[in-house]
């Protein structure tokens, strides 16, 4: 049986799970407080053709039927970043159920260096099912692997394809990587389809702090797509979300 870690629990607690009603898509989300304000961050191509009225944020409330209030949203189609600015209101009252994860200056720093894992928790199409007709009920999956695929090593194609080395990065997801990954969720063992996991949170967190009270974790990155065919992961930095928000909101105060 597996007992999630203290870390595991809390990046769990970040995630929200995204529907778009009108091209019946899933995608994940990430519940976040920037000063006194309320985002949820995610990928550009849940946004693609709709309205904010037809995307659905489920924060895993019971009788949770209604669309969450979204003031405002930025989108970059190219980087596959968007941010929904909530209702600050609504917002607070969900914290019952989950917690934002505080963005403040000293997580800005790059420490990834020194630490040598990360992580991904979000919602798979394979674990989402229907409980009636407006509610969508998904599972969290966990993975951890090693950061990133040297630049050195980038498949041709996935450069081809408008990925960098300065926005973007990749992370081997797949059986001819299983030695270098663990992947867990209550009794499941299995590799998944990660479709669904786009725009969960990459966390690059430290191994040796997993069960403490607070462990050391920060937001790297979000997770856009997969290329199944050389089993890889494609994700675009967080930072460029908050250079956006930034200038749209004004700098952290602590």
């Amino acid at each position: 049986m597996y007992n999630p870690t203290n870390f595991h629990k809390l990046i769990q607690s970040h995630s929200v799970l995204l529907v778009n009603k009108k091209e019946h898509s899933i995608a994940t989300g990430i519940f976040i407080k920037y000063n006194e304000l309320y985002f949820v961050l995610t990928v550009a191509h849940i946004l693609i053709d709709t309205a904010l009225e037809n995307i659905l944020i489920n924060f895993g409330i019971p009788g949770q039927e209604y669309p969450v209030k979204k003031a405002q949203y930025w989108k970059d189609d190219y980087l596959d970043l968007a941010f929904m600015k909530l209702n600050s209101f609504e917002a607070e009252i969900f914290q019952y159920k989950i917690q934002p994860f505080i963005i403040h200056n000293k997580l800005l720093g790059d420490f990834s260096t020194r630490l040598l894992k990360c992580a991904i928790s979000g919602y798979p199409i394979s674990l989402a099912y229907k409980k009636n007709s407006n509610k969508i009920i998904g599972e969290t999956f966990l993975i951890t692997t090693p950061l990133s695929l040297l630049p050195e090593r980038w498949p041709k194609a996935i450069i081809e394809n408008g990925k960098n080395p300065k926005d973007n990065f990749l992370l081997k997801y797949g059986h001819k990587h299983a030695r270098e990954i663990l992947y867990s969720n209550e009794e499941r063992k299995t590799l998944i389809d990660p479709k669904g996991l786009s725009g969960s949170g990459i966390w690059i967190f430290d191994p040796n702090s997993e069960n403490d009270e607070q462990p050391k974790y920060v937001l790297f990155g979000i997770q856009t797509g997969f290329y199944e065919s050389s089993q890889l992961l494609a994700g675009t930095k967080v930072d460029l979300l908050f250079k956006q928000i930034e200038s749209e909101y004004g700098e952290i105060i602590n």
